[in-house]
Formats: C-alpha cells, structure tokens, sequence
C-alpha cells in the first residue's frame, strides 16, 4: 500500500487528538487475510484507519499472595523439621482465618546448602529450607488479617499479593463492543475534518492482542531476624480496582463516485482458555552434595547416601522407571582468596534424582523420610496430569467459543445484520500446563505417614495443573 500525501492529516491534528489515520489508495490487499473478503480484495480506493480502546473497571472478587517460611540449621534435617513446624503453624492459621484448604497449595520447595567459598576448604555452614503457600483469599476485606495471622505463626516472606476477578468474559466483551465505538467516533470525526465520507459498512475489524486484566501487585518482604516480637495483627493494606481492557483497528472505506459500496466486513478476533484439572502425579528433583579431600572419598561417602534412598525408594513402593539419575557432578573447589583462584585439594561430588511420585499421599513422607535418609538438596516441584491431549483438546474447543462470541459481540456493535461465517482459523500452540490455585489436597493421608511424628513431616499441598489453548480467527459478516 501507498500512502497519498493528500490523505494524510496534519501532524497537529494527530497529536490532538491522539489516534492515527490512514487514508490509503489500495493496490493490494489491505492483510493477508483479505482474501476472505472479496469486497476488500478488488478495491482500489482511499481506506481511513483508526485504533480505539475501551476499559472498564471492576472490583476484585478475590486475592492470591504467596506466604513462605525459611528456616536455616546445621542439618538439612533440623532445617527441614524447623520449616515444617512452622509452615503447619501457618497453616493452622489460615484455617482458623477462614481459608478453605482447597485455597492454598504449596508453591515451592527448596532445600539448599549454604556456603562459605572464603573458607579453605568451602564449609557448608548451614542448611536453607524454603516452603511457599500460594494462597486464594476470597474475602478482601480480610486479606491484612490473614497476612498478619500467617505472621504471627511464623511465616518469613510474603510477596506478589494479586488482586483478581473470577471470570471477565462478559465484561470484556462489554469492552470489546465500546472500543469498536469508539473507533466509529474517531473514523467519523477524521472524516468530517477531512471533508470526506465513509461507507456505512467498516472494510475490516481486528481485535489487538493487549493484556486486557491488569491486576495489581503488592510486595512484601521480612527476614526472619527483622520479624517483630509482638502479634503483628492486622497487615493494613489498600486492594485497588481492576482495569479490563480491549482495543481494536477498524478499516473504513470512503465513499466515492463510482465506487460499490462495501457487502460484508472482515472480523478478525483471538481466543484464549485454560481448563484446570486435578494432578495426577508429582515429579521432584533430590539432591546429594558430598565433599572430601579426595574424588573418591567424596564419591564413596554420596553412593552411602544416595543409596540409602534408593532403598528408601523401594521400600516405598515406587517402581524403578520413577526414578532416575538427573545428573552426576565430581568438581574440584577452589580458593578463591588466591589471584586468579587455585584448586585447593577438596572435592566436592553431587548426584540429582529426578522421582516421580504416582500416589500423591506419599509426597510429603517421601520428602521428609529421603532428607533423613541423607538427601541434603531439593530444588524442583511439579504436579503433572495424565490424558494431556484430551485436557488440550477441551481447552482448544473453548477458545474456539470464544472467538466465535467475540466476532458476534463486534458485527452487533457495527450493526451488522447477516450471519457471521467462519472463513479461517488458526491454532496458536500454548500447550502450557503447570500448579494452580484452584485446588489444594492434604498430603498427609499416606498410608506410612500413620506412624510417623506429623508435626515434622514437610507440610505439601497439591495445586491443579492448568492447560492452556488459543485461536485466531478471521469471520466475514454481512
């Protein structure tokens, strides 16, 4: 396409009011997708093309923050025993507080040497032991309550505190259909200050692919040493408002002598669904770091540990195709106090097991049993379902709805009377699936968690694993 200088507004005016305009001689297509569209196709005259948007604003049906405990010790064991105690405290609050178990799920897990590289050689000083709640608050109101009571039980961090509405479909269409108003407001004003005239029918109407839920954040962050001795109570806060939003560009032609007018509009429009699903299973990554003198101390004092829980694994029924070596490190440590740094004689070996855990009751002994079996790392957390296409396939069956809802939505806000036809669709392949919020599970029901002390097994609560579809679609009306 050509831009005619004759067409092209003042840059004054373009500031002012603050939309583009393109008034276009067409000797191509206007997109790819005109193909479609046999009026738009043979055209040959001046296009007008403006960009709107339209937001509507809407409060918070509930909030997501996440609220974690670290705790540090000698051992991986006593760190892991210390983060458990606490993270059941924590628990045990939002119950009290109202929150619904299926509300929160563990969101991370991590288990970690902390050490000193000055030392000669490295020391690990200590042990980390991280464990983070996602949590669902569906009353707002009590959201600085809630925080405050997981607080005063012992939680460490709280960070990403989402505000967020159950479901904006209807209100983004809402949107949807102002925007396109807003686009005809625009067209008809650049058209009068131009002294031309549009076609009653709009050539094309695209939905622009922006981020249309913007929900507002909150980050709060306490080490463990600055936490107060007194109940904190009531964390004050100010939930804010959410801003929906949905912008289009929409195509005019202009009415000319000898020019047909316009028999069908092009409606070009994106869809997005998730489907949420119970996991079926879990994989976690375990971890043994052991360090010597010698390659071969530091190995033999692993392969102790290492099959330690092997026989662990075993014991807990796990078939041998659920577990797997993720990786095998021997590495020489260095002092780095030296310029450049120089190996300093010490030996440090690491072995990975990646374990997938089908009965999902066993998840919170297994880890708690495979630290005290010598595990001293755990770096990895994810809930997983089986029947991936069939769960796909539901999620790119209600994209497909949406577009079709979407297309409708516009050819009524254009006052489009004729029926809207398909003429092309395309699959935009997300395939993502991964922890949700919508459902949490106790892990302590297994059948070995019976004789074990439950106020130190690591508390884990299984999110719902999400699968997510898109489609773009491009539908004529008439």
């Amino acid at each position: 396409m050509k831009t005619l200088s004759r067409f092209v507004l003042r840059a004054a005016l373009v500031a002012l009011l603050g939309f583009a305009l393109t008034c276009i001689p067409v000797t191509k297509p206007v997109s790819a997708a005109a193909e479609f569209n046999p009026d738009l196709e043979e055209a040959k005259e001046a296009y007008l093309a403006v960009d709107a948007s339209a937001t509507k604003i809407v409060t918070p049906d509930y909030a997501l923050v996440n609220i974690a405990v670290k705790s540090g010790a000698p051992t991986a064991k006593e760190a892991a025993d210390q983060c458990a105690e606490t993270v059941n405290a924590v628990m045990a609050a939002l119950d009290e507080q109202g929150v619904a178990q299926e509300d929160y799920k563990t969101s991370a897990l991590n288990v970690y040497p902390q050490t000193d590289y000055s030392a000669n050689p490295p020391e690990v000083y200590s042990y980390a032991v991280y464990n983070q709640l996602q949590v669902k608050v569906r009353e707002i109101d009590k959201l600085g309550q809630v925080l405050g009571a997981a607080l005063d039980a012992g939680a460490n961090e709280i960070n990403d505190i989402q505000y967020l509405v159950d479901e904006t479909g209807e209100v983004y269409r809402q949107a949807l259909a102002e925007a396109y108003q807003n686009a005809k407001a625009k067209a008809d004003l650049l058209a009068e200050s131009q002294k031309v005239e549009l076609q009653a029918r709009p050539v094309k109407i695209e939905e622009v692919a922006v981020s249309p839920y913007e929900p507002i954040y909150r980050n709060y962050d306490m080490k463990e040493e600055a936490m107060p001795s007194e109940s904190v109570g009531e964390v004050p806060l100010s939930p804010q408002q959410l801003a929906i939003t949905a912008r289009v560009q929409v195509v005019f032609a202009l009415s000319q002598a000898g020019v047909a007018e316009q028999t069908s509009t092009e409606l070009v429009v994106q869809g997005l669904s998730t489907v949420a699903v119970d996991p079926d299973y879990a994989r976690i990554d375990l971890a043994v770091e052991e360090q010597a003198d010698t390659a071969s101390a530091a190995a033999k004092a692993n392969s102790e540990q290492m099959s330690s829980i092997f026989r662990l694994l075993q014991e807990m029924g796990l078939e041998a195709k659920d577990y797997q070596t993720n990786g095998y490190q021997v590495y020489s440590t260095y002092n780095y106090d030296q310029n450049p740094p120089v190996i300093n004689g010490y030996y440090l070996v690491r072995n990975d097991l990646r374990v997938t855990v089908r009965d999902l009751d066993q998840l919170s002994e297994l880890i708690t049993r495979a630290l005290d079996a010598g595990a001293n790392n755990l770096n990895y957390l994810e809930y997983d379902a089986n029947n991936k296409d069939e769960h796909y396939a539901e999620a790119l069956s209600n994209a497909s709805d949406v577009v079709q809802a979407k297309a409708q939505v516009l050819a009524e806000a254009a006052g489009l009377q004729g029926e809207v036809k398909l003429q092309h669709m395309a699959e935009n392949r997300l395939y993502q699936y991964g922890p949700l919020v919508n459902r949490a599970k106790s892990m302590y029901a297994g059948q070995g968690a019976a004789a074990m002390d439950q106020s130190n097994m690591m508390p884990v609560t299984s999110g719902a694993v999400e699968f997510s579809a898109q489609v773009e679609a491009v539908y004529s009306a008439k």
